[in-house]
């Protein structure tokens, strides 16, 4: 094994506190770096099996413990999330907005054709139009 960066060495350190939890009760908490199925999207903090996040997501990278020294060293990542969120939700706002204006305007041409339905009830409607001798129009 080589010499490990130092750091590496402070980001351990600082992560001592979380990895003895984490054994302790089987599930930690981790600020994802990249997008993982099933588990969440970048700069999100979540909860996962301690082993998963001990064997597989932070040393590949994907994952870092969110300790004070890391939230700093991260917290462009966290704020991308924030606004990514906050895009969605004006997103999503502005769709439902559409939907209530469609269904607004739906409901005012079902009401004008209603009022000319209650126009034509109770009319009679003449139609002239030659035809043959045997009463064919045509």
């Amino acid at each position: 094994r080589g010499r490990v960066p130092t750091h590496s060495m402070r980001a351990l350190r600082a992560a001592r506190p979380a990895l003895r939890a984490a054994r302790r009760l089987g599930t930690t908490r981790v600020l994802l770096l990249e997008d993982v199925e099933n588990k969440g999207r970048r700069g999100e903090v979540v909860t996962v099996r301690a082993g998963h996040a001990r064997n597989l997501l932070v040393p590949t990278g994907a994952a870092v413990y969110p300790n004070a020294f890391n939230l700093s060293r991260f917290a462009h990542v966290v704020e991308e999330r924030r606004l990514d969120v906050e895009a969605e939700e004006r997103r999503v706002r502005e769709e439902q907005e559409e939907r209530e204006e469609a269904a607004r305007q739906l409901h005012e041409d079902q009401r004008a054709a209603e009022e000319g339905w209650a126009l034509l009830e109770g009319a009679t409607v003449v139609v002239r139009r030659g035809g043959n001798a045997q009463g064919g129009v045509y």
